[in-house]
């Protein structure tokens, strides 16, 4: 199956036959190799909370539940953009060969909005998860949100229903 997920044991023509997982990364664990989980496909727990966090942060923030695009929340002044530091390459940590990676800084023009998407495809280019388990995917490899698929709808979903009882429980007048 290609990225097209054409359902078959044909390689599709968008398909790279070379392309290898990323791996799950033993981070300061050397001569021990990398590996991906074999997990079922079903809704992915890392998309789920991560969309269930970052979206939580989003509505407090002021964005309004059902809004599904990019924020302008929490700009750098100088990247005009989220910019975070990689746990894994940080400048210190070490891979299988021992090697020092990286300091990677990445920045998420698109907010938190961007960090849930990217979330969710961050499991696919591990190996772990497809596509579906993080959310339906249109024809132009663009999340679908009309549909109620995978774990960052899921996510999604917990936090307007856990905020939409906060905030109901909040305007209601204490018992006397």
């Amino acid at each position: 199956m290609g990225p097209t997920a054409t359902g078959s044991h044909n390689l599709d023509n968008d398909c790279d036959p070379g392309w290898l997982p990323l791996g799950a990364p033993k981070t300061n664990s050397f001569g021990v190799k990398n590996f991906t989980p074999n997990f079922p496909a079903y809704p992915s727990g890392h998309a789920t909370f991560g969309a269930a966090a970052l979206h939580t942060a989003r509505l407090f923030y002021g964005v309004a539940a059902g809004d599904r695009a990019n924020d302008n929340l929490f700009k750098d002044a100088a990247l005009n953009s989220l910019t975070v530091i990689s746990d894994e390459f940080n400048g210190v940590n070490k891979d299988d060969k021992n090697t020092i990676r990286p300091k990677h800084t990445r920045t998420f023009p698109g907010g938190l909005w961007q960090m849930i998407i990217e979330n969710g495809f961050s499991r696919v280019l591990l190996g772990v998860h497809w596509y579906f388990d993080a959310f339906a995917v249109k024809a132009n490899d663009h999340p679908d949100f009309s549909k109620n698929i995978g774990g960052a709808a899921l996510g999604i979903n917990i936090a307007e229903d856990i905020f939409a009882v906060k905030m109901a429980k909040s305007t209601v007048p204490p018992a006397i």
